[in-house]
């Protein structure tokens, strides 16, 4: 058995695939990868350094609360000892009245 060649494609037909389906898979390839590069060199790096801005702003706003927190319990102390002097002042006010009306 002797084996035929196989039949040579003509231009027509292959100018048909080109523009059919096979041309269509092509310019689906060639727009995937279009995206892709467009994602790798601009939108993620954007993303990222957004990301990084904003994790930079909240560790500044955290070291800001810390900062507020502790003068904050400072205040507090002092007020809390403010009290204790003002608690004084009003029982000796309270003792020397009840000393003087008793007499």
């Amino acid at each position: 058995m002797e084996q035929q060649p196989l039949p040579t494609p003509t231009s027509f037909e292959i100018l048909d695939l080109m523009m059919g389906p096979m041309g269509g898979l092509v310019t689906v390839f060639v727009v995937l990868y279009g995206v892709y590069v467009l994602l790798k060199r601009y939108i993620i790096p954007m993303i990222q350094g957004a990301i990084n801005r904003h994790l930079e702003q909240f560790e500044k706003i955290i070291i800001s609360h810390d900062a507020d927190r502790e003068v904050w319990g400072t205040w507090m102390a002092s007020l809390g000892n403010k009290i204790d002097k003002l608690s004084d002042d009003v029982s000796s006010m309270k003792g020397f009245l009840e000393g003087r009306d008793g007499k």
